[in-house]
């Protein structure tokens, strides 16, 4: 997949493309690059996104966002749709600024489309003027075809990324991941940690999570954990460790079963599939130990697809 970070003249020959934020890449999004995909193969063309490295709306000063994956996560999941372009552009007040028109003559003369795709709700340029209309109107001028891909509805909710990040803020994991089409999952360098988990039988590993990253809400979840090209089945704690040292940062611990590796430093991604229970402090290690037990036992209970 080629990677560019700005317009230039004549990046790609011929081009279908998707516009979009793209956070959390979820089954809305794949929509869109379904369509990509489909116009690529009518005309020729190379199916290329058009996206950003930061989120927009932290740009203009609006609530600020929390993504859902990180820029990586999205590079690789546009790769597996069969995305063979993009162009990841810095959002910029001077961006914002740009009025659409223009911004439409950078993607004609950078990327030369056959079609544009974007979702039902997007727009770009000054006051938001570019959108599914703008570009049809525009489509004599520049020789693309325009497509507006329709809100995807699941059980009653309009799938976006706002819902899915109110989900996993709630723990409902479940259907967050149905929205995404993927178990949602965090990633980052595993860390040492107050080492108290090994002490009481129960060893987990500690993950960093980068700055900027959306955790699901506080508490014990059932999943995996994906580490030195290994998949393990996993107890997962998000939350602060109340019973033992109170963290003020989020804390993302996971016991791996039927593992013993040392995996210090090593980079590894955790996947949610279920929620168990709230994170809770327990009067005693004794307590702790018990219920760390309980959640095991229904964890290697649930069947999961790894």
């Amino acid at each position: 997949m080629i990677i560019f970070t700005k317009f230039e003249k004549d990046l790609l020959e011929t081009s279908s493309v998707a516009l979009g934020v793209f956070d959390g890449v979820h089954i809305a999004h794949q929509k869109i690059f379904d369509d990509v995909i489909s116009k690529s193969k009518k005309y020729g063309s190379t199916p290329c996104v058009i996206t950003f490295s930061n989120h927009p709306q932290n740009v203009l000063g609006e609530k600020k966002i929390v993504n859902i994956i990180s820029v990586e996560k999205k590079l690789e999941l546009f790769e597996k749709f069969g995305i063979e372009a993009v162009v990841m552009l810095e959002f910029t007040t001077g961006m914002a600024s740009l009025p659409a028109d223009d911004y439409l003559k950078m993607i004609a003369e950078s990327l030369h489309p056959a079609s544009i795709t974007l979702g039902f709700n997007h727009s770009f340029g000054a006051c938001k003027r570019g959108n599914g209309e703008f570009l049809k109107k525009h489509e004599p001028l520049y020789g693309y075809e325009t497509a507006v891909i329709e809100p995807v509805n699941f059980e009653g909710h309009i799938v976006s990324s706002s819902l899915i990040r109110k989900l996993l803020t709630e723990g409902n994991i479940s259907l967050a991941n149905k929205m995404l089409g993927r178990d949602f999952s965090v990633e980052g360098k595993i860390v040492t940690g107050a080492q108290k988990g090994r002490t009481i039988g129960f060893p987990t590993i500690n993950l960093k999570l980068a700055d900027g990253l959306i955790a699901p809400k506080n508490g014990v979840y059932g999943g995996y954990v994906r580490v030195c090209g290994e998949v393990y089945k996993a107890a997962i704690n998000v939350g602060h460790a109340p019973t033992f040292n109170y963290s003020e940062e989020i804390v993302v611990e996971a016991h791996l079963f039927d593992f013993s590796k040392d995996v210090y430093f090593e980079h590894a991604e955790v996947f949610f599939t279920k929620h168990i229970r709230d994170e809770k402090k327990f009067s005693s290690v004794d307590e702790l130990k018990e219920n760390i037990s309980k959640d095991c036992s229904l964890i290697l209970g649930y069947e999961m697809k790894i």
